[in-house]
């Protein structure tokens, strides 16, 4: 199976050091973590920002299509922002999954201290097409969502099997994302997902 090391590469709190004026007040309360991925021989950087405060995590996708992943533990939902489109896509948190950002934050620094490199096998696959129309109501994806979607669509994602032979045909194509999820104990999970659109 596939190696990943992964290292904690710097810890970046620009913003709490400077003295943030009315614009600036939200982001002085986020932190943002760089996560060096060593994966077949190539560094790859993934960005992690964690703000307690509104119990978010937003990653940066390495190895695939640029986007970022938003994690609203309060809004228990998991949103796809890809860096170019006109489109985000939505599906409900696996919080048995993912780390709460107090929890998430500690540890990262904890690895930061000791310079610490971890490895991992492990690695998941999911594949997801999108479920009927775009949302109305964008108030339900929550606050932090709707302004990282915002002027884009909002589709829910429906989980499909592998494989699924109705979407392998002309008119529809996939695109991938992959990002690191850390488990504790300075091991980290790969999570690979596949969205497909059919015109």
């Amino acid at each position: 199976m596939k190696t990943v090391v992964v290292f904690v590469a710097c810890l970046l709190v620009g913003a709490v050091k400077s003295a943030p004026g009315p614009a600036d007040k939200e982001e002085s309360k986020q932190q943002t973590y760089t996560v060096v991925v060593k994966d077949h021989g190539v560094e790859q950087e993934e960005k992690i920002v964690i703000d307690e405060e509104r119990n978010v995590e937003i990653f940066q996708t390495v190895g695939s299509d640029d986007a970022e992943i938003v994690e609203d533990f309060d809004a228990g939902l998991e949103a796809t922002v890809p860096k170019n489109g006109d489109s985000c896509y939505v599906k409900p948190m696996d919080e048995a999954e993912n780390m709460p950002p107090a929890e998430l934050k500690s540890d990262l620094e904890s690895l930061k201290s000791e310079d610490k490199v971890s490895e991992s096998e492990n690695e998941g696959e999911s594949y997801y097409t999108l479920s009927g129309r775009p949302i109305k109501n964008k108030s339900v994806v929550g606050e932090t969502i709707a302004n990282k979607c915002e002027g884009r669509d909002i589709y829910w994602l429906a989980s499909i099997p592998h494989g699924d032979q109705d979407r392998d045909k002309r008119g529809c194509y996939w695109v991938r994302y992959c990002r690191y999820t850390y488990l504790g104990g300075g091991y980290w999970y790969r999570r690979c997902w596949y969205i497909v659109r059919c015109f």
